[in-house]
């Protein structure tokens, strides 16, 4: 399916301008948005990182903490709760800008 939207803009400033150039790179963050997605999140559910800083991190929170089951506590420090929680956190801001995180998965 192909579709056509037109934008009547009157430039009158800059902030219209900005506005515009928004519009325009609509699809890049929607992208980036799904790159996040892709390389921060799931990787801590699938097959893990391949940033050495990023496991190291890992190692020594799993070392104070310890990995939850499923049927644990999730305030427990651990890697897996720190990135589910910022994997929350990011899910209520696309959901408080009206983006629908199913879409950029």
């Amino acid at each position: 399916m192909k579709k056509t939207v037109t934008i009547k803009l009157k430039l009158e400033d800059q902030y219209d301008e900005s506005e515009l150039r928004m519009v325009m790179n609509a699809r890049q963050a929607y992208s980036a948005l799904s790159e996040i997605l892709a390389e921060i999140f799931r990787p801590a559910r699938d097959h893990g990182y391949d940033d050495v800083k990023i496991n190291k991190c890992i190692e020594t929170l799993d070392k104070v903490g310890h990995r939850p089951t499923n049927d644990e506590d999730y305030d427990a420090p651990s890697s897996q709760n720190l990135i589910a929680l910022l994997e929350d956190k990011f899910s209520r801001i696309l959901e408080e800008n009206n983006i629908n995180y199913e879409d950029i998965q």
